[in-house]
């Protein structure tokens, strides 16, 4: 039967040496929690245009602000896909928000009400 001892073993571990945990965390190793999304990093309109590449893969999409602006945004997902073609199709107003080292792929979508 293997057990996680003898797996430690097996790399070369000392299972007798590490102290247990009652969360489960392991020393030395920190897990950091997701950075908050600034409000301010988005664009909110609607969908104007849908890119496939030559081969018909989609590629991305350009949205239309409420300040009259175009930006393109990069996408490869077949759910991201499906989501942007729905918000074309019906004219659904969406909010896009950005990493900021990023901006051109799309950290959250949101479908806003009319």
């Amino acid at each position: 039967m293997h057990t996680v001892s003898a797996g430690r073993r097996g790399f070369g571990g000392k299972p007798g040496q590490i102290p247990a945990s009652p969360t489960g965390s392991v020393p030395g190793h920190h897990l950091h929690p997701p950075r908050p999304r600034p409000e301010g990093a988005g664009f909110t309109g609607k969908v104007i245009a849908v890119r496939y590449d030559r081969f018909g893969d989609f590629e991305g999409f350009t949205l239309l602000t409420e300040e009259g602006h175009e930006h393109s945004f990069r996408g490869s997902e077949r759910a991201i896909e499906r989501l942007v073609g729905f918000a074309w199709s019906e004219r659904v107003l969406i909010r896009v928000q950005v990493e900021p080292h990023r901006p051109e792929w799309p950290a959250v979508i949101s479908l806003l009400r009319g």
